[in-house]
């Protein structure tokens, strides 16, 4: 038996790091060369795009839509993924039924079909999204395999070579094709000139034992051949002809033989494969939510690292309940938030997209009934809407909300006393646990949480747990409050002030 290879292309142009104006470029230096490969050498490769995407690419170059269309309905596979390009875990139930849902009806409009399989965004899963895929139509998902596999020690390696079947929250099932980390970043090494054809090819081949498998070849971004987003400071060097590199191995392995190439969705008659078919839930304690790549690529990528990943996020919260208030929101309404919770906006995004993306979610806040509330500072403490207040009673500073209840100890550098999110349970989630707490002499010391601690060879350790002043803000644009405090470091450090 041969073994079988798929690809999935992932196509974004809404990549954080890529300025609009290069988008045309993008699409003549990397989608073009995709599709002529394909049409080239008969090659049946999954490709991926959202609906936003293709929205844009169909207004830069019409014939490029066109081709992907008479593709799709021949030898490649059209892969799905929703209107925009979202973090489901981190989104509600609501706004992934509609990124789902106008994301199908974008693919039907401009391409005339729908797509079978549904790739997780991101990679970033999690048992609830098995209903919405589902409820969407999608016969198949796809998903890395080597993050929930290595929390689930248990799992035969070879499953990893034939479709399985994911649990989702109640019960639900779907079939799940696998993507593969560590295959895809060889892929890319090979292209930008890391590894040789020949050493390529020879790890490739170590997979094949003469039984029924499949592997992804590829399943990743393109605009990262023959061109360059910027994001990084240490992207490769463009050396050679990207593409020419590629159309040299798709070649290679077409002359050996020993390779057989499927679209994704020829892995769903092999459920029924000896080793197939095992239901599996690919979440586990250790990793709630697992994403692709290396550990450092988690979800809170998205929550908490960009750019106001937190101001944003509760922007767009605040514009769906507006929305769900209202009832009869329409189609371009959900389309607009879901263009807005787009993941791209979360990371390297760059100061020009920035500002309009600020501009645009404040623009369709106001429209929702949002409006900016005056920002006033009196005594360390803003004027904050009615719903929130800022207690201080001796050495604490209680904030709370309708939802939360966050109590600060002003001595330990605003590090948490307590944190209790009310309509959930009256029980503090997390805090200090105070010297005494454990009958244990080896746990004798204050346990916090929310601060900092740094040791450094041959220096005192400097921490944050030290007396502050706070100042409490409101930010009316994201609905959100925050506390600042400044602290001194030890004489010897170099810097003069810190903030927590």
């Amino acid at each position: 038996m041969s073994l079988s290879l798929y690809t999935i292309f992932h196509l974004n142009l809404a990549f954080s790091s890529i300025e609009e104006e290069l988008r045309p470029e993008v699409v003549r230096r990397c989608y073009w060369p995709l599709l002529r490969l394909a049409r080239d050498l008969n090659l049946p490769f999954g490709i991926e795009i959202t609906g936003y995407t293709l929205e844009t690419v169909a207004a830069i170059d019409p014939a490029w839509v066109e081709e992907l269309r008479e593709l799709c309905s021949g030898q490649c596979e059209l892969v799905g993924s929703g209107y925009s390009q979202m973090i489901g875990p981190l989104v509600p139930a609501e706004v992934n039924r509609q990124n789902l849902r106008i994301g199908n009806q974008t693919y039907e409009r401009l391409l005339g079909l729908r797509p079978r399989i549904v790739l997780v965004n991101e990679q970033a899963y999690s048992a609830g999204l098995i209903g919405h895929y589902r409820e969407a139509g999608f016969e198949a998902m796809v998903m890395e395999w080597d993050n929930p596999a290595y929390h689930h020690p248990q799992w035969d390696p070879a499953w990893r070579y034939l479709p399985q079947i994911a649990m989702g929250q109640h019960g639900e099932e779907l079939p799940v094709i696998w993507n593969n980390s560590i295959f895809f970043q060889k892929f890319q090494r090979y292209v930008h000139g890391e590894l040789e054809l020949d050493d390529y090819l020879a790890l490739i081949g170590r997979h094949d034992n003469g039984t029924t498998r499949a592997i992804p070849l590829y399943g990743n971004d393109i605009e990262i051949f023959d061109f360059r987003p910027g994001r990084f400071t240490t992207e490769a060097v463009m050396e050679h002809d990207e593409w020419g590199r590629i159309r040299e191995l798709f070649e290679r392995l077409l002359e050996e033989g020993r390779f057989t190439f499927i679209p994704p969705s020829r892995l769903l008659s092999l459920l029924h494969e000896p080793g197939a078919g095992n239901r599996l839930s690919l979440e586990s304690p250790e990793a709630p939510i697992p994403v692709k790549k290396q550990e450092k690529y988690n979800i809170t990528r998205w929550a908490v690292t960009g750019r106001d990943d937190i101001g944003i996020n509760s922007a767009c919260q605040r514009i769906h309940d507006a929305l769900l208030a209202k009832g009869n929101a329409t189609d371009q309404e959900w389309r607009e938030l879901c263009y807005l919770w787009s993941s791209d906006f979360r990371t390297h995004i760059t100061p020009r997209r920035w500002k309009r993306y600020r501009s645009r979610l404040n623009s369709f806040g106001r429209h929702c009934g949002i409006t900016h509330l005056t920002r006033l500072v009196e005594g360390g403490v803003e004027i904050l809407p009615p719903e929130v207040s800022a207690l201080r009673e001796g050495h604490y500073l209680t904030i709370e909300t309708p939802g939360v209840r966050l109590k600060l100890n002003l001595r330990r550098g605003l590090a948490f006393d307590s944190l209790v999110f009310s309509r959930i349970h009256e029980r503090s989630l997390c805090g200090t646990l105070y010297h005494g707490y454990f009958d244990d002499i080896t746990a004798g010391a204050d346990f916090y949480t929310g601060h900092a601690v740094f040791e450094t060879h041959g220096r005192p350790k400097i921490t944050d747990l030290a007396p502050v002043e706070p100042l409490v803000r409101w930010h009316p644009e994201g609905g959100m409050v925050t506390v600042e405090a400044t602290f001194s470091p030890p004489p010897w450090s170099h810097n003069e002030t810190g903030r927590h």
